[in-house]
């Protein structure tokens, strides 16, 4: 059993701001890791060149960037495909020339195509038409057509794929920002007032920043992604020297079917597929009996990260407490002893108070009940 272990205080500035580099701010993904926090992480690990990681549930790869940009080998893995899609985009670097010719070819190309293409996409969203204007679905659409088709005007066959898919994170990440939902918050809810934005305007801005941020990336990619499930990677020939885990907070966002619910449909993913893989999170629940299912769950991805371990490796894992109603869960506690139960030793264990991350969103009926910070612990299978 692990022995319990004096809980330090990490004093970190986590400001927007200090994230904004490289490509981290390509797609904005609610809930992730400050990058700066990362930064730290790998640098208090000695994480070089010559040292391998790994990211359970890797999100919008925030890791994997950080360890992008040192040259450090390093897999993703979630299970959702857009997740890897954005985390692969961020990776990848293009050259600078490249880009921009295609940039101009796919903005010539919007004003050919006019309304010719208007009805060419529509998701399956429920009252779409609550959601987004019209004008709006129509260049959207239109947008959409040009993309599921850059192979007609991108002249290097060698970088088709790759511009294709940052054309689409870019459409991706957008969305939100065009639909009549706020884009402040994690979860979606309506704006008192229709969204009158251009489209066109709003996307080529957007492409124009992500093309320049790409060219901060290391010309040679060390990072593999793969869609699988945190609980059974499929991997079995690797070992690595640090795996992070940033598991969705308990009774806090569902990204299939809530937070980026809006992404997935206008990309045509499955959503109801989705869903079926991921983890329990306890979106919108009001029975605290699901946090056992969600418990029972990070246990099963604490057997792989356990499995994929080198001896002298760590587990990260970064997570919060969180509320139901008036009572506080206490997900940290059994967190610590599910990895127990497995195999894995409690290390080190840090406190950090945030300010711009998702546990400042778990607030309690009751206002003497607060969550205001992140738990921070390093696990080892010795």
């Amino acid at each position: 059993m692990n022995k319990s272990k004096q809980i330090k205080a990490m004093f970190f500035n986590d400001s927007n701001k200090l994230q904004d580099y490289a490509t981290h701010s390509m797609f904005r993904y609610f809930g992730k890791l400050p990058p700066t926090l990362v930064r730290r992480i790998l640098d208090e690990n000695n994480i070089h060149k010559n040292k391998k990681v790994l990211e359970l549930m890797c999100g919008s790869g925030t890791t994997l960037v950080e360890c992008n940009i040192r040259g450090t080998s390093a897999v993703g893995v979630d299970v959702n495909p857009l997740s890897v899609l954005v985390s692969k985009v961020k990776n990848t670097y293009i050259p600078l020339n490249e880009l921009l010719a295609a940039q101009q070819s796919i903005e010539n190309e919007i004003h050919i195509i006019g309304e010719e293409q208007n009805d060419y996409f529509r998701p399956t969203t429920k009252n779409l038409d609550y959601w987004f204007t019209e004008p709006i679905q129509n260049d959207l659409s239109s947008l959409k057509y040009l993309i599921d088709n850059t192979e007609r005007f991108i002249n290097n066959e060698a970088y088709v794929q790759d511009i294709k898919d940052l054309f689409l994170v870019t459409f991706a990440s957008i969305i939100r920002k065009v639909s009549n939902a706020s884009p402040k918050t994690g979860r979606i809810f309506r704006m008192p007032e229709d969204n009158t934005c251009n489209v066109y305007e709003t996307y080529f801005k957007k492409l124009h920043t992500n093309i320049y941020s790409i060219q901060d990336l290391p010309h040679v990619n060390p990072i593999q992604l793969l869609q699988a499930d945190a609980r059974d990677t499929g991997i079995d020939d690797q070992k690595f020297d640090l795996i992070i885990n940033h598991p969705p907070y308990f009774a806090l966002y569902k990204y299939s079917s809530d937070v980026m619910r809006f992404e997935l449909e206008w990309m045509n993913f499955n959503r109801r597929q989705i869903a079926k893989n991921e983890i329990e999170d306890g979106f919108k629940t009001t029975k605290e009996e699901l946090l056992d299912v969600y418990i029972e769950d990070m246990k099963n991805v604490f057997v792989e990260a356990k499995r994929l371990l080198n001896k002298e490796g760590k587990l990260c894992v970064v997570v919060s407490d969180s509320t139901l109603r008036e009572k506080q869960l206490p997900v940290v506690s059994k967190l610590i002893e599910a990895a127990s139960e497995v195999g894995l030793n409690l290390d080190e264990h840090f406190l950090r108070e945030v300010a711009f991350t998702q546990a400042s969103y778990h607030k309690s009926a009751n206002p003497n009940i607060k969550t205001n910070e992140d738990h921070l612990m390093y696990f080892t299978g010795k």
